[in-house]
């Protein structure tokens, strides 16, 4: 089976180092070069606000500054990586869930309307009849994923039920019968890991169904925006990883096949608006997806 070119990992240091931003440079120096966790954490808290929220395009597709539930979960993402994460970090961050939950959805949207006022992808739209964006059609996007970081970090919650909030997610899930997100079906697998066994178990079902629905299994639309098998079992611990076995090692092929010469991947899509401002997002998305990627790789044993 092939594996990364070894000269790899060196021209996706020097592309980020050079194109990207420090937080991704502090990523990758942790992920790959024995770099401190502590650098990551200091790059991290640029992007936390007052409120304890993050923003100021920590999720590049949307460059507002102020805080929003969808980019606080990305800090979480980030912190999951670390062995060590600061607690103190966290606290202000599930205040700010606390803060912005909403009574009458049950759970967040993932931006408000101020997402308008700067640039951002088409599906960061804030509808001001629907009140909402694209992303909001499809409740557990963020809101299972917060709801398994809120578990996790439940001693420092004041307001929240925690557990009312698990048993309605869980259910929420479980009675699902269509599934039209593959970014709904992450936050799912998202809110697995951080619960434990016998609560996990309940969103196995459905999130087998919803991956066997959702997954692009012809290697010839792997160069679109569409969910690979990759993106449901990045490791193959993963139970999920028994539901897409028959194209990981195709799969795995197909990303070693489409690194670029600077060592990178680029993202599969485009914001359909603000182009300029997408150019530059677009790097950003660049050193994002090779640390993902490179992670990936990794877990397969596919970088020598």
């Amino acid at each position: 089976m092939p594996t990364l070119p070894p000269d790899t990992l060196k021209k996706a240091h020097d592309f980020i180092q050079t194109n990207c931003r420090p937080l991704e440079l502090a990523r990758f120096e942790f992920l790959f070069n024995h770099g401190s966790s502590d650098k990551v954490l200091e790059e991290l808290k640029k992007f936390q606000n007052p409120d304890g929220g993050f923003g100021h395009g920590l999720e590049p597709d949307s460059t507002h500054p102020e805080s929003s539930p969808l980019a606080t979960t990305i800090a979480f993402q980030i912190l999951e990586d670390l062995k060590s994460p600061d607690l103190e970090l966290i606290k202000k961050a599930v205040e700010y869930f606390e803060n912005t939950f909403d009574k009458d959805r049950h759970g967040w949207f993932a931006m408000d309307d101020k997402v308008n006022n700067y640039p951002h992808a088409i599906w960061w739209n804030w509808d001001p009849v629907k009140r909402q964006t694209p992303i909001d059609e499809h409740w557990g996007n963020p809101t299972a994923e917060i709801v398994g970081y809120l578990f996790k970090y439940r001693q420092f919650l004041k307001t929240l039920d925690i557990d009312e909030l698990v048993n309605f997610t869980i259910n929420y899930w479980v009675n699902q019968t269509e599934f039209k997100s593959e970014h709904e079906a992450y936050c799912f697998i998202r809110l697995h890991k951080n619960l434990p066994k016998e609560l996990a178990k309940k969103l196995e079902p459905n999130l087998i169904k919803a991956t066997q629905k959702l997954v692009a299994f012809d290697k010839n639309k792997w160069s679109q925006y569409l969910p690979q098998p990759l993106h449901f079992t990045s490791s193959p611990d993963f139970f999920l990883y028994n539901v897409v076995k028959d194209s990981i090692n195709e799969n795995l092929d197909y990303l070693i096949s489409s690194v670029t010469s600077d060592g990178v991947w680029l993202p599969h899509w485009t914001w359909y608006q603000y182009d300029q401002e997408w150019e530059i997002q677009k790097i950003v998305w660049s050193g994002i997806l090779t640390i993902q990627n490179l992670k990936t790789l990794r877990a397969y044993h596919r970088i020598d």
